[in-house]
């Protein structure tokens, strides 16, 4: 037998398009090159996904109905106990250097062998970034969307984590996002907040919304090896999935 542990899975409709057409969100021929390269890792495993989810990336929202926001009169703001506060408007956020990186989300209630977990190219900017012009006077930080939703982490947690206004090359998607989500690497699905407003600085621990109803189990991920396909040819059996460890990488399967 034959298993496909794909190591390459390590963390690291659309709307507002009538605003997006006069913007330049990405450079196209690097994320372009980026995912055909992807494409050429595949291994042509029949029943077997593509190492790139695109549209078929899953989502999990607590919504009825997601926020439909407008670029154009939408900010984010850095504030809390920073030395710095600050306010960046989604032409601001677009004007930095963008980075573009593969990352893997996998949902919280995602079984063994199930199909919750995706990965795709995204760019945007670095969290690490905007934090450090802030100047941050405590260790821990709150992010905030526009549904109300907030997660709380460890500043340390965002070392290569991202402000992606991008997926796939396009803009965000609403039901990612849309215009700019955080990815918190190597974190479950839920906590990589979506509709982002507001980054804040606390000196002290805050209970996160998930630990306030009592829930746990918001920060890295468990280690996971999925098997996705069974291919026979005679005596011969080839079974092939995606492993994932979160920023931990796999090494064999």
């Amino acid at each position: 037998a034959t298993v496909g542990g794909l190591a390459f899975l390590r963390d690291g409709e659309m709307q507002g398009a009538a605003t997006e057409t006069d913007r330049t969100l990405v450079d196209r021929e690097v994320t372009d090159r980026m995912l055909a390269e992807a494409e050429g890792l595949n291994l042509g495993i029949g029943g077997l996904e593509g190492l790139v989810s695109g549209d078929d990336f899953y989502t999990v929202d607590i919504n009825n109905v997601d926020p439909d926001l407008n670029a154009d009169d939408w900010s984010l703001s850095v504030t809390g106990a920073v030395a710095n506060a600050f306010e960046l408007t989604y032409d601001d956020l677009l004007a930095r250097e963008a980075a573009h990186r593969f990352v893997t989300l996998r949902c919280v209630s995602d079984p063994i062998n199930g199909r919750n977990m995706d990965t795709d190219l995204w760019s945007g900017v670095p969290i690490e970034s905007l934090l450090s012009e802030a100047e941050p006077q405590g260790e821990y930080v709150v992010l905030r969307a526009a549904d109300d939703y907030y997660e709380e982490f460890p500043l340390s947690a965002f070392e290569g984590g991202l402000l992606a206004f991008a997926k796939g090359g396009e803009a965000l998607p609403r039901k990612h996002g849309y215009p700019l989500r955080a990815l918190v690497l190597g974190h479950w699905g839920e906590v990589n907040v979506k509709w982002l407003t507001e980054i804040e600085v606390h000196e002290e621990p805050v209970t996160g919304f998930w630990e306030k109803k009592g829930w746990h189990g918001t920060g890295p991920v468990n280690t996971v090896a999925k098997l996705h396909s069974t291919v026979r040819d005679g005596s011969r059996v080839t079974v092939a999935g995606h492993a994932y460890a979160g920023t931990r990488g796999i090494e064999r399967v």
